[in-house]
C-alpha cells in the first residue's frame, strides 16, 4: 500500500475559519487518502503562521505522497512555493492537493504546458492573493485601533496601563475594547527622567521630582552648577547622561517594571510622555464605559435602563446626538 504524509496548517491554534481548522484539514486529507488507498504513516499539523511555504523539517521517504488541502495550507508565495515543489518532486513524491483536485510530480511539474503545472500555478496566485488581501485587511484594523486609542497586542510602553471600555462603534454595534491610560507611578519616573535631560534645573527641582517617586529624601549633589551670578540659585547646566540617569534611580532605589534596576539602555528606550500621550486619546464619538450606559439620557425625555435598548438607540441617533453621548464621558 503507497504511503502518504498528511500535512495541515493554520496560523493560530485558534483559527475557527470554516474548512481551515486542523481538524476539518485532517477529515478532508483522511477522506482522500482512503479513497486512493494510501496509508498515512505520519501527521503534520503545524499551528502558526508560514509566510512563505510549508516548512518541511522531515526526511521525505522516496515514492511517497504529501497530501494537502488545498493549496493556501501549502504555501502563498507563488516564486516560493514552485522552488519548494521542485524539491520535493525531485525526491519522487507525489504532491496532493484535495480541494483542487490534482496532483503534480516531478513529470508533469517538468512540463509547463501540463494541467497540473498550470493549476499549481493558478492555486499559488489565488493563494497569494488571498494573503495580500488578508494582509491588509489586518494593517487597516490596526491602523482604526491605533486610531482610535485600542490597545493592539505587543509590549505595553512603560509609562502605560490598560483598561477595559465599552463603545459603541460606528456601525452601532457594542464591542469591549482594552484602551490605554496612564501608570500614575510610571509616569512620575519619566517626569523624572525627563527633567534630567532637559536643563537648566536646581537640586530643588531634582528633590521635589525624585520625592514623588522614591521614599528616600536625601539631597540630590548636581554635578554641573552655576551661580556665576551670585544671587541666583544654583542650577545644572547640562543634561546628564542615560547612564547618570540610571545610577541616580538605583541608588534611590526606584524600580523598573518587576522590581529590575535601571540601565543606560532601558532609560534609554523609554518614550517620552509627549509620545506616549497620543495613545492616551479616546478616539471616535462612541466610546464609553459600561457604568455609564446606565447613566444615558440620550434625548433628555426617557431613560434606557437596559443596554441593548441603548445600543439600538445609538444607532438611529444624529452625529450631534452620538457627540452628546461622548461628552458624558
Amino acid at each position: 500500500m503507497p504511503e502518504a504524509i498528511s500535512y495541515s496548517r493554520v496560523s493560530t491554534l485558534n483559527q475557527k475559519i470554516s474548512g481551515f481548522s486542523l481538524s476539518e484539514q485532517k477529515k478532508i486529507i483522511q477522506e482522500y487518502a482512503y479513497s486512493k488507498g494510501y496509508q498515512i504513516y505520519l501527521t503534520i499539523s503545524k499551528t502558526k503562521s508560514v509566510k512563505n511555504n510549508c516548512d518541511l523539517d522531515i526526511k521525505l521517504k522516496k515514492n511517497t505522497h504529501i497530501i494537502f488541502a488545498d493549496v493556501s495550507r501549502f504555501s502563498r508565495n507563488i516564486d516560493s512555493g514552485l522552488s519548494t515543489i521542485k524539491k520535493i518532486v525531485n525526491k519522487n513524491v507525489t504532491v496532493h492537493f484535495v480541494r483542487e483536485n490534482f496532483c503534480i510530480d516531478k513529470s508533469s511539474f517538468g512540463n509547463k504546458n501540463s494541467q497540473e503545472y498550470k493549476k499549481l500555478l493558478m492555486g499559488l496566485t489565488a493563494a497569494n492573493q488571498e494573503s495580500e488581501i488578508l494582509g491588509k485587511r489586518i494593517r487597516d484594523i490596526k491602523s482604526y485601533k491605533k486610531e482610535n486609542g485600542e490597545y493592539i497586542g505587543g509590549k505595553l510602553s512603560f509609562g502605560l496601563d490598560l483598561y477595559e471600555k465599552i463603545i459603541i462603534d460606528s456601525e452601532g454595534q457594542r464591542r469591549k475594547v482594552k484602551k490605554y491610560k496612564w501608570n500614575e507611578n510610571e509616569k512620575k519616573i519619566i517626569e523624572f527622567i525627563e527633567l534630567c535631560r532637559s536643563p537648566p534645573f536646581t537640586s530643588f527641582d531634582l528633590n521635589k521630582s525624585m520625592g514623588e517617586i522614591s521614599v528616600y529624601d536625601d539631597p540630590i549633589e548636581l554635578v554641573h552648577e552655576n551661580d556665576e551670578h551670585g544671587d541666583t540659585p544654583l542650577y545644572n547646566t547640562e543634561a546628564m547622561t542615560n547612564n547618570d540617569i540610571a545610577s541616580l534611580l538605583n541608588e534611590y532605589e526606584v524600580k523598573y517594571r518587576g522590581g529590575k534596576t535601571f540601565t543606560a539602555s532601558i532609560v534609554k528606550n523609554i518614550k517620552s510622555l509627549y509620545i506616549l500621550e497620543k495613545y492616551i486619546k479616546v478616539g471616535g464619538d462612541y466610546y464609553m464605559n459600561e457604568a455609564q450606559f446606565d447613566m444615558i439620557d440620550i434625548d433628555d425625555n426617557s431613560e434606557y435602563d437596559d443596554l441593548e435598548n441603548i445600543v439600538n438607540r445609538v444607532k438611529c441617533i444624529n452625529i450631534n446626538k452620538r457627540r452628546k453621548v461622548c461628552n458624558l464621558l
